[in-house]
């Protein structure tokens, strides 16, 4: 990545307004046959070093999470043990960010957790926490999963879900605090057995869940969590939207793609979101100019015709992609940040991903939605 993308991605923000930035994995390039432990700690090293030179100057903290390309070989999370190599002097170059002061009341700090583990929760202010997950350790192209654990039940890799399960305990019924939940994956890459046990934990703490914010495809687009039900079209009183996962894209052009970044805006009292930011480099205008050029895009309110950015106003957007023409043809143009691809969406397959978090509820939502609009006509 070139440095200059970094350096000026920023321009134009209001820095007084800003409590955190989170960066949602995958430092590495995607060169993946051409990489060694100390390539991964020399570029991770650098990274780090430019994001802080670049935005230090906002004094707010800078939260990661790991993306499948921080595994070498890529995907291939082994666990404490084989990825200590990496993970413990990463833990202590973010340690100045995700130890924050109010972090400092916790049992262990967040820079010791994901030194041991490659996860962590830091709190950000009282009553709002951080979780960040590895969703590498549960992911169906780990090799150390579908390999050496074939025979499943897979392990819980780092007791991770054992963890996350008493993170999420402590922060509703101990602490009272709302989460903030990282991560790297669509919760379809996970295995099976691991999908569902997740989505479980994630449903039986519904209440307390923010919003999720991830990466992976490099595309615009989220999932929203909590549909079940596809037969009664967007009846409130059929599913219970609880939490929307996120993906801005990515901060490098790969597959055809402009960079990007988002600034989301919520209620600090309420911790509801209201909306969010979208900001893009003009690949083409910053190689005339030699420099990179970011601008604001859009913003979700006024692209979408939104009230707010809530679970349930996500489920009615995606509701309407499905027979909006006018919101369908701006959300296609977003999905690779402004660069038109010759093979377009599929517009089915595209909203059933768009309302649901699991396997099975896609395959619940192209069997029945698109069934029922067919006979409602």
């Amino acid at each position: 990545i070139a440095q200059g993308i970094i350096e000026h991605n920023t321009d134009g923000i209001n820095r007084d307004n800003l409590d955190m930035i989170i960066f949602v994995g995958d430092v590495m390039g995607h060169d993946v046959y051409n990489q060694s432990q100390e390539q991964h700690l020399h570029l991770m090293r650098d990274w780090i070093e430019l994001l802080r030179d670049g935005l230090n100057a906002y004094d707010i903290p800078i939260f990661m999470s790991l993306g499948n390309h921080e595994a070498l070989p890529v995907n291939d999370y082994g666990g404490p043990s084989i990825d200590a190599w990496f993970n413990e002097p990463v833990a202590e170059w973010l340690s100045p960010w995700i130890d924050t002061a109010y972090s400092m009341q916790d049992a262990q700090r967040p820079s010791a957790v994901l030194a041991k583990s490659g996860y962590y929760t830091s709190l950000i202010r009282p009553g709002l926490r951080l979780v960040v997950v590895n969703s590498g350790y549960t992911a169906h192209d780990n090799f150390y999963l579908t390999f050496t654990q074939w025979d499943a039940p897979y392990i819980d890799m780092a007791a991770q879900y054992q963890w996350l399960n008493e993170t999420l305990y402590t922060a509703k019924y101990v602490l009272n605090e709302t989460v903030l939940i990282v991560m790297h994956h669509e919760m379809t890459d996970a295995v099976e057995q691991f999908q569902k046990a997740y989505y479980d934990l994630y449903v039986a703490y519904q209440d307390i869940i923010m919003t999720v914010l991830a990466g992976h495809t490099h595309n615009d687009h989220f999932h929203v969590w909590g549909n079940d039900n596809f037969t009664a079209g967007n009846a409130s009183d059929v599913n219970r939207p609880f939490a929307t996962w996120f993906s801005a894209g990515s901060v490098v052009q790969y597959d055809g793609r402009n960079p990007a970044f988002r600034v989301f805006q919520y209620d600090r009292n309420s911790h509801d979101l209201m909306n969010f930011y979208h900001y893009r480099m003009d690949t083409q205008k910053s190689n005339a100019a030699g420099v990179a050029h970011w601008f604001k895009a859009y913003d979700a309110q006024s692209e979408y015709d939104l009230k707010d950015i809530s679970p349930q106003s996500m489920t009615e957007l995606a509701y309407q992609l499905a027979t909006n023409d006018t919101l369908w043809n701006r959300f296609s143009f977003n999905f690779y940040n402004g660069i038109a691809h010759a093979t377009p969406l599929n517009r089915k397959s595209t909203v059933c991903e768009l309302l649901t978090a699991t396997k099975w509820q896609f395959q619940s939502c192209l069997s029945s939605l698109f069934q029922h609009h067919e006979h409602a006509k």
